[in-house]
């Protein structure tokens, strides 16, 4: 438990009552509430919403009370100031629309928009850096996950039936793309781990047994991850582990187990790209990739890919006239409403630029994307400065996590989405952990 906390003060009263606040927060049973809680949130949040919410209702109200007792801790904290960051960088962007073109402009500022990417900071507190929890709450993202497709699938059988078939699928989450993120997620996660039980130094028969236990586990969500047919979740995985084997091979080894590794990759490229669904989804835009060689973005068809170049091509201008602030949240929306280029039956059914990184820069400008982007980088390196104590294991999942999702919000819009807010919480908050609790006892033990 963490020792006292609050410096000597004059008023005796104030002195009691801060004591006992700080003994509420860090009994036994209280914490193993707020756990519960966690639990909850992420088995729940987006498999049944309102279950979820009353967990995470829950885990606000603890956390503002360990935020209030541990505040001179917070106040000096890089993530927690960028919290701070986050809801300024919000009412100026808002500021500049009122001021730059009001009828436009939204009526008030939604701080939430980037606020909601800080709630990790709450949960990695009450993960407590405790592995058997941040594992047991990984895992639960896992079952949460395939809970979530459960109950929001219509028919989960006529779902599967129809996968198997080369349909594509979504299980009626949001869209295809949604539920293949989420999938990507769980493929890398369950990979991490599987090469992580194969590097031990266990017995051979304890890693067979263990690599067979991952493969059972992965593949429902390779399963997902090709037939939601989300080319951006297939491109980010493979870089992944084009980055991993560079690494591998850099990191030195025998020339054996370096040639091992690249034929294994190559075999396995190949076989999957052999799959009908991923060949034809892989040709599907070859008339688009033509027209791009030609330059002109204008001819493109509204495809998948050739919409998305459109949208893209019509942010620029609102990029170059508000560079620093932005727009204000929902810029994304009046970028196509407001374009006279785009058709209106493509107006009518798109609502966002399928870019995560430029629907932050036209929303919140260079400011709000550089404050994401040092966010990004103080996990990394948070998360670096504690490897001895977890064997990497905080910084490889935020590694593997940070460029799984830069990769996938050049597609998609995941910064700005539930889906996207409910990911980077689980994997921040169970890779910020160990940082945050160390630094808090290291903080108090200095005073």
């Amino acid at each position: 438990m963490l020792e006292r906390t609050f410096l000597q003060r004059s008023n005796p009263y104030i002195m009691i009552k801060a004591f006992k606040l700080e003994r509420f927060i860090n009994n036994h049973h209280f914490q193993q509430i707020m756990l519960f809680c966690l639990f909850g949130y992420v088995l729940f949040k987006e498999s049944n919403r309102y279950i979820g919410d009353i967990f995470q209702s829950c885990v606000v109200v603890g956390s503002l009370l360990a935020i209030y007792v541990y505040r001179k801790y917070f106040f000096q904290d890089k993530i927690f100031l960028s919290l701070i960051a986050s809801i300024i960088v919000s009412i100026l962007s808002w500021t500049n629309s009122i001021v730059s073109d009001p009828s436009l402009a939204k009526s008030s500022p939604n701080i939430g928009f980037l606020g909601n990417l800080f709630f990790f900071i709450m949960i990695a507190y009450w993960l407590k850096a405790d592995l058997k929890n941040i594992r047991t709450f990984l895992f639960l993202f896992l079952i949460g996950l395939l809970m979530t497709l459960f109950t929001h699938s219509s028919d989960i059988v006529l779902d599967i039936y129809n996968g198997f078939n080369g349909e594509r699928v979504d299980f009626n989450f949001i869209n295809a793309n949604h539920s293949a993120a989420l999938a990507g997620c769980a493929i890398l996660l369950t990979s991490y781990y599987e090469i992580k039980t194969i590097k031990s130094n266990c017995s051979f028969k304890s890693k067979l047994l263990s690599v067979f236990l991952y493969l059972l586990i992965t593949f429902p969500f390779i399963f997902i991850a090709i037939v939601t047919k989300a080319r951006q979740v297939w491109l980010a995985i493979f870089l992944i582990l084009i980055l991993y084997i560079g690494y591998e091979i850099i990191k030195g080894g025998s020339f054996k187990k370096k040639i091992a590794i690249i034929l294994s990759f190559l075999i396995t490229i190949s076989l999957v790209s052999k799959i009908p669904v991923i060949e034809e989804r892989i040709n599907t835009e070859s008339a688009v990739f033509s027209a791009i060689s030609t330059g002109q973005i204008d001819t493109l068809p509204y495809t998948s890919i050739g919409t998305r170049l459109h949208f893209w091509s019509e942010a620029i201008p609102w990029i170059k006239k508000y560079p620093i602030l932005g727009f204000g949240e929902d810029t994304r929306n009046l970028v196509i409403k407001e374009s006279p280029n785009i058709p209106e039956k493509v107006k009518a059914s798109f609502s966002h630029l399928h870019n995560g990184h430029i629907e932050i820069l036209v929303s919140y400008g260079l400011l709000g994307f550089s404050l994401l982007m040092f966010v990004c980088v103080t996990l990394i390196k948070s998360a670096y400065s504690v490897r001895d104590f977890d064997q990497g294991e905080s910084y490889y999942l935020i590694l593997i996590f940070i460029t799984y999702f830069i990769i996938i919000n050049m597609f998609e819009s995941f910064w700005l989405f539930k889906t996207g807010l409910y990911m980077f919480t689980i994997f921040c908050a169970a890779a910020y952990s160990l940082y945050l609790t160390s630094s808090i006892k290291r903080f108090y033990n200095e005073k």
